[in-house]
C-alpha cells in the first residue's frame, strides 16, 4: 500500500538503508546509523503496528510490539487500538514528505487533533 502511493524512489531509499545498516552490522539499533534510516523508521512502525494490529483482529488477542524499538510501534499501534485514527487514515499521512518519524508525526498531528505532537 506505502509502496503504491509514494513509488520507487521513496522505496529504494528504505532499501539502501538497510543495505547500508546490514554492512555496518547496526540495522534496528538507531535512527542515526544510516543517511536513510528515518526511511526505514517510517516503515517499520507501520509494519510492525499493522502486523500486531492485524494478528490481533484474526485471533482475537492483544499483542503489542516491543517498547525497545526506536521506531516506536507500540506507539503507533495505540493510535489504532485507542482509536484516536484508522490505519486507513495512517497510510494516508505517509506521502513522500514522510523522511523520519518526526515528519510523520508533524503530519499527523496537524491533520488530526487527537494525534499528539510528541508521539515519537
Amino acid at each position: 500500500m506505502h509502496f503504491k502511493k509514494v513509488g520507487k524512489s521513496y522505496w529504494n531509499k528504505y532499501i539502501d538503508g538497510i543495505i547500508d545498516c546490514r554492512k555496518k552490522n547496526l540495522y534496528g539499533y538507531s535512527d542515526k546509523d544510516s543517511d536513510f534510516s528515518g526511511h526505514i523508521g517510517v516503515g517499520e512502525t507501520w509494519g510492525y503496528a499493522m502486523g500486531y494490529y492485524m494478528l490481533n483482529k484474526k485471533y482475537s488477542t492483544s499483542k503489542n510490539p516491543s517498547e525497545s524499538y526506536w521506531f516506536k510501534p507500540r506507539q503507533t499501534k495505540s493510535l489504532f487500538d485507542d482509536d484516536k485514527i484508522t490505519p486507513l487514515q495512517f497510510l494516508s499521512c505517509m506521502d513522500n514528505s514522510v523522511k523520519d518519524l518526526q515528519s510523520l508525526n508533524t503530519i499527523l498531528s496537524s491533520k488530526y487533533n487527537n494525534v499528539p505532537k510528541n508521539l515519537y
